[in-house]
């Protein structure tokens, strides 16, 4: 075919339409808050913990494996016979999605995390 054929012309003119950019896809969301009076239902930073991937709705096999963390030493952390590292916080509050131990250590200091006024509009706003 040539460059004058009516085909030709077809698929150039397809390949200038211009695809719509989702922003969103592959942008790591940014942990929630937990209502204050849940969080405040935990009586230690183990309940909040606890809570914390309650909430996610995570496995604790894939909590553990995501962290880095023995599934042995994960039990003995879960069932209070071992600390978990404090390193690992931060981690497992984004891997969870939520901020409970964050909002549980606040609390027990007399602060509170208020929840983030950015809705989802205002995001895609920006």
């Amino acid at each position: 075919m040539g460059q004058s054929s009516p085909d030709f012309d077809r698929q150039r003119q397809s390949n200038s339409v211009r695809q719509p950019q989702f922003a969103m896809l592959g942008e790591a969301r940014r942990p929630a808050t937990v209502e204050d009076e849940i969080v405040g239902q935990c009586k230690s930073m183990l309940d909040a913990i606890h809570l914390c991937v309650y909430l996610s709705r995570m496995s604790h096999d894939g909590v553990c494996s995501a962290l880095g963390i023995d599934n042995g030493h994960w039990t003995r952390m879960m069932q209070g016979r071992a600390h978990f590292p404090p390193n690992k916080l931060v981690p497992l509050m984004e891997l969870c999605g939520n901020l409970a131990p964050l909002q549980f250590l606040a609390a027990s200091c007399g602060y509170r995390i208020p929840a983030p006024k950015v809705g989802l509009r205002a995001m895609e706003a920006a």
